[in-house]
């Protein structure tokens, strides 16, 4: 069993995990599913490679959130909130248009790598 703990940009714990073979990916999809509020959670540097928050019934709050450096290829937003979110040097290789969020504003985008995406 492995154990991870989302936290803010703060440092406090809003969520927390564990199963067998456990990835940051699963444990951020599992508090979507819980309706946990994600907003401020601070995941820089890792790897949300096929990340799945496109679900409707669900419309994560990420509004705040730092994805800097993250991998988020492959990833689907849709339905989320990305309000005032960080996005500096994060790979959205793949990324279809309508795999992001029509609910983007604000968002600071910089140096992404946008490669094939449509």
């Amino acid at each position: 069993m492995k154990n991870i703990q989302l936290r803010d940009t703060r440092g406090k714990i809003i969520f927390e995990y564990e199963k067998v073979d456990n990835t940051i990916k699963d444990t951020l999809e599992e508090a979507a599913k819980q309706r946990v509020n994600l907003s401020h959670v601070n995941l820089p540097k890792v790897n949300l490679r096929g990340l799945d928050l496109a679900r409707k019934e669900i419309g994560v709050d990420l509004s705040h959130a730092n994805f800097s450096g993250s991998d988020m290829t492959f990833s689907r937003l849709q339905n989320a909130y990305l309000t005032n979110t960080k996005f500096i040097y994060t790979n959205f290789k793949f990324m279809f248009q309508d795999y992001l969020s029509d609910r983007v504003q604000y968002c600071t985008i910089l140096c992404p790598n946008l490669y094939r995406c449509f």
